[in-house]
Parts: structure tokens; C-alpha cells; sequence
């Protein structure tokens, strides 16, 4: 039980991490990074620029890059889960696991229900390419769902996981 907590802790770090990071990077090569900010949902970045005054594709790719980069990494654990199954610490099987989960489902959900609670980064690609909040809201509940189910019907089977919990069953049966 302690190493699944401390295992999904360091997931939810290097997730942080890297996520963060890439706002950071980003917005550093358009010298826009003041600082980082620690709160109690997690580290923030503080930019130079004014909320108000962030218009323009470059806030698009300063709010977004992140969010499709932490997916897109989780597409890559999920593709090479094989070779992560056959690693032999527990521990690192174990990270890797929790890691691929939280890269496929924190973004989504951030995009699809944060902005209902507290903004956040689907409120700068909004603004930043002139896309509509609900459109970016639908097609994150629609990744969300897609990622769902391939956690479901690829990495949970890798790691010998079965589930009778509603949550963890696929959406439709396979012919």
C-alpha cells in the first residue's frame, strides 16, 4: 500500500514537472516567465504580461502546449507499456503505471471542468487562437473519454488489473 501512495505521488511530481516545465520553456522563448508560483492545488507560472491583455496565438501556445504535451506523453507510455510490464522493480513498474494515467487524464479533465471552477489553461487557448471555451471544453470531455478507455482496455490489462466497478468497465463490449 505504501509504495502505491508513494509510487502516485512521484507521479503526480513528475507530472507537475513536466507540465509546468513546459509552460515555462514556452514562455520563456517569448519572454513572457516571471516567476512560479506555489499554491495549494499546485505550482502556477506568473507571466509579465497582464491576464487582460493575453490575446494572441503566442498566449495560445504558452497556455496549450503544455496540456497536449503531457498527453502526448501519455500516449508514449501507454505504446511502450510492454517494455514497462517486463522492468523488474516494483517500484518503477509501479511509477509508470500511476505515471501513464495521470499524463492521459489530468489535462483532459483540467480542460473539460476547469474552467468551470477556477479558469485556468483552457481560458488561455480560448483566448489565445479565437477557439470557443465549450468547443475546447467538448473536445477535451471527448479525449477524456477516449483516454478512459484506452487506459482501460490497454494499460489495465498489461498490469493484470480487472475491475467490477462501474468506472473501470469499458463503454461497449467488442464484437
Amino acid at each position: 500500500m505504501t509504495s502505491n501512495l508513494i509510487s502516485f505521488v512521484s507521479a503526480i511530481m513528475s507530472y507537475y514537472l513536466f507540465h509546468e516545465g513546459c509552460h515555462v520553456i514556452v514562455s520563456l522563448i517569448f519572454t513572457e516567465f516571471h516567476s512560479i508560483k506555489l499554491s495549494l492545488i499546485g505550482p502556477e507560472i506568473i507571466y509579465k504580461t497582464d491576464v487582460v491583455q493575453r490575446l494572441g496565438f503566442k498566449w495560445g501556445l504558452i497556455s496549450g502546449v503544455s496540456n497536449f504535451s503531457t498527453i502526448i506523453m501519455g500516449y508514449i507510455l501507454l505504446v511502450y507499456g510492454k517494455k514497462i510490464v517486463e522492468e523488474k522493480r516494483r517500484f518503477i513498474k509501479k511509477y509508470f503505471f500511476y505515471l501513464t494515467i495521470v499524463f492521459l487524464l489530468v489535462d483532459p479533465i483540467n480542460l473539460t471542468f476547469g474552467p468551470m471552477i477556477y479558469g485556468g489553461d483552457a481560458l488561455g487557448i480560448s483566448q489565445g487562437f479565437g477557439i470557443n471555451l465549450r468547443f475546447i471544453q467538448i473536445a477535451f470531455l471527448i479525449i477524456l473519454m477516449i483516454n478512459r478507455e484506452c487506459i482501460i482496455r490497454m494499460l489495465f490489462p498489461l498490469f493484470h488489473i480487472e475491475s467490477r466497478h462501474f468506472f473501470f468497465k469499458p463503454f461497449y463490449k467488442k464484437s
